[in-house]
């Protein structure tokens, strides 16, 4: 197996992405899953996700716009804040910038699959699965720049795919992130220190970023099964593995 890490979507890719977005959206993600979220989507766009609440009105607006939730949505998206919240059975649409942007370049991927330290572990044995010989360790970075966040849980991913494979090779930033990772021994640091953990911190989500250092402790490894075009902008949308 080639495992070949992005610090920032690069593409074009063409055997399973993993696409990682550790603050906040694929810690969050598999955590709802986790919870009884029947399935998710993710858009960038405010306006695409009300129409999206406009033809379902049982679909949970999730987002923010400057640490706020925007006009009719439910909730922000700090998974501290929404780790007790009753989702069974619901489905969500989610606002979020870095991972839209991810998936603009790495949808088209046979399959990609959403990840975070969170769920290391099960995204690197769904990868594993479905690979045909290349996983690609695609991270959104933050504000369209590599950030620490990522590339660290793209250095555990790259191990723990070693581990399950064992004949890899590496290429792109593998070989980095697996070296920055070790240079943080408690991932919560790596998390402090990153932009987005920065950024975090100045909005009072302090509390995010020690339950996004929590790792593999989630089963669960969201997979892209439609992109929908249509609208202002595109909805990516995503499943638990075994309804993909």
């Amino acid at each position: 197996m080639q495992i070949h890490t992005d610090l920032v979507p690069a593409g074009p890719y063409d055997d399973v992405v993993v696409l990682i977005d550790v603050l906040r959206t694929g810690t969050l993600a598999p955590m709802l899953l986790d919870n009884g979220l029947s399935r998710f989507a993710l858009t960038g766009s405010v306006r695409r996700a009300r129409q999206e609440a406009d033809a379902d009105p049982s679909v949970l607006l999730m987002g923010e716009k400057g640490g706020f939730p925007p006009e009719r949505f439910n909730h922000g998206t700090s998974p501290a804040a929404l780790r007790r919240l009753d989702v069974k059975g619901r489905s969500a649409v989610i606002l979020t910038e870095n991972a839209p942007r991810a998936l603009a370049v790495a949808s088209s991927a046979p399959t990609v699959v959403l990840a975070s330290l969170l769920n290391a572990r099960a995204a690197a044995e769904l990868a594993a699965r479905r690979s045909r010989g290349k996983v690609y360790l695609v991270c959104s970075g933050f504000a369209g720049d590599p950030d620490l966040d990522d590339a660290i849980a793209a250095g555990l991913i790259a191990g723990l795919l070693r581990d399950l494979a064992g004949d890899v090779s590496h290429s792109g930033a593998t070989a980095m992130s697996v070296a920055m990772l070790r240079s943080y021994p408690d991932p919560i640091e790596a998390l402090w220190h990153s932009s987005v953990g920065n950024f975090l911190r100045a909005l009072g989500s302090d509390q995010d970023l020690g339950l996004a250092g929590s790792a593999a402790v989630s089963p669960t490894a969201p997979v892209l099964v439609a992109v929908d075009e249509g609208g202002v902008a595109p909805v990516y949308r995503f499943a638990r593995p075994e309804a993909a």
